[in-house]
């Protein structure tokens, strides 16, 4: 057994055991809590998992925002710079799932702004068979504006990360509009429907610029502009 406990499939810590191989980990949960057979029990037991840690810690306790921020906002990359738009968990749930478990995040941990920017991008990033309906941007804006007032009240603790992505969201909606409407009106109609929420943007990245996030910011903008032009 100590053997196995040595090899670097798995780590041995002081509060119990890590996984390292994914398809190690995911063979335990799909055995251990039969995920296979139920499509809402991986929420379920994240929900538990919520409750059983923040029953245990403080909710402002550090410790326990680092463990449930690497389970549910924590994003890998996959290749060069690019990241997922959620958590290897997270991605594993359906949108109404998603939107479930960060709003149980939100309720047992109200002062931390990452699960209201985590709830935000569920509303634009849909996954492929939620692609087809209207998303709903008011709604985004809304929870966004959320973790920026959050983040503002922890001595604008990263909160340039909140206005990157309100920038994101007004990229989107004028994209959204742009794909929905270029073949029933002029390009100049189309602009001057597009260009408050275009300068919005701008706006909300070059926040993003001023609070040191730059590379952030700047590639923001240049994503709104190459995003205007090839959608046209």
């Amino acid at each position: 057994m100590e053997n196995f406990l040595n090899n670097p499939l798995i780590i041995c810590k002081s509060v119990g055991y890590q996984i390292c191989h994914p398809v190690i980990a995911q063979y335990i949960l799909n055995n251990t809590l039969d995920l296979k057979n139920d499509a809402l029990a991986l929420l379920n037991y994240a929900k538990k998992f919520i409750k059983m840690m923040t029953d245990i810690y403080m909710p402002e306790s550090k410790r326990l925002n680092d463990i449930l921020e690497e389970i549910f906002t924590h994003r890998e990359y996959y290749v060069d710079e690019e990241r997922y738009k959620f958590s290897t968990l997270v991605m594993k749930l359906k949108d109404g799932s998603k939107k479930k478990i960060f709003e149980y995040l939100i309720e047992n941990l109200p002062n931390n702004p990452h699960y209201y920017n985590h709830l935000a991008r569920v509303y634009i990033y849909p996954s492929e068979n939620e692609q087809h309906k209207k998303i709903d941007f008011g709604r985004a804006i809304g929870i966004a504006l959320q973790a920026v007032k959050k983040a503002e009240l922890i001595d604008n603790e990263g909160v340039g990360i909140h206005y990157h992505l309100l920038g994101k969201i007004s990229t989107k909606e004028c994209r959204y509009k742009i794909s929905h409407y270029k073949f029933l009106a002029p390009v100049e109609t189309i602009w001057n429907n597009i260009k408050s929420t275009y300068d919005e943007a701008e706006i909300e990245f070059n926040k993003c610029i001023k609070c040191n996030n730059i590379e952030y910011g700047l590639i923001g903008k240049m994503e709104l502009i190459s995003g205007i032009f090839n959608t046209f």
